[in-house]
């Protein structure tokens, strides 16, 4: 359980990373929260793809396409922090159940 609290501690700071970032980089129109896979292809545009290319070869095409898409347009900064604070929560319910 303790993994658990520290991979969602883990995408809390990546939250908190993604929208340091949107506030940095915001253009002078306005603050935009960027989308999970803008920030994934302005990291590593190879893993991004290398990713796509697995999944739609060897998993499941429609994964993918809309699966996977869907979740990339959503913005950063909610994605990281929810699965961030999924995972936090379920570490503690296990930790209480003992």
């Amino acid at each position: 359980m303790a993994v658990l609290r520290l991979l969602g501690a883990v995408f809390l700071l990546a939250a908190l990373g993604a929208l340091a970032w949107d506030a940095t980089h915001a253009p002078a129109s306005g603050f935009r929260l960027s989308a999970l896979g803008e920030l994934w292809f302005r990291l590593s545009p190879y893993t991004l793809d290398l990713s796509r290319a697995v999944t739609e070869r060897y998993i499941w095409p429609e994964l993918w396409d809309p699966g996977i898409v869907a979740v990339l347009l959503q913005p950063a900064v909610l994605v990281l922090g929810g699965l961030g604070l999924l995972l936090v929560v379920l570490g503690m319910l296990g930790r209480r159940r003992r």
